[in-house]
């Protein structure tokens, strides 16, 4: 196989030579379009950590507020379960002294009804509930 007779050109990508700076004698052409280009690496994503910092931030505020809001219903709801506990138990005492006083009329209305059905002709007898110390009529008077 046999060389070829006119060798590639090769030249590094991004330069490229012109006859003009050649026979100028200038120096090559600068690389400076390529540095002015934005890089979209790492360092174009610092702006990214305090965003989502603030994002963070506004979200543990939001969380704040809510949790303050939930502390003050609980609240609310105690002082709502004392005062229905208090109103609960004045209920029950206001319901004993009934069942007390119903009790206590029971007890006259059975020694009513004692004394109705009683004969009217036999002398009345010592009620069950009147005190034993209680004078009694005499039978020989």
């Amino acid at each position: 196989m046999a060389a070829p007779e006119n060798p590639p050109e090769l030249s590094v990508v991004g330069e490229q030579e012109s006859p003009s700076n050649d026979a100028a004698g200038s120096p090559p052409p600068s690389q400076a379009p390529a540095a002015q280009a934005p890089r979209w690496g790492r360092s174009s994503r610092h702006w990214l950590w305090p965003l989502l910092g603030l994002v963070g931030l506004a979200l543990a505020l939001q969380q704040y507020q809510r949790a303050e809001s939930l502390a003050s219903q609980v609240d609310s709801l105690t002082r709502s379960l004392a005062e229905a506990g208090r109103n609960l138990e004045a209920y029950r005492t206001r319901f004993q002294n009934v069942r007390a006083s119903v009790n206590d009329l029971d007890h006259r209305m059975d020694a009513l009804r004692v004394l109705v059905d009683a004969d009217p002709l036999k002398p009345a007898a010592p009620l069950a509930s009147s005190d034993a110390s209680a004078p009694r009529p005499s039978d020989g008077e």
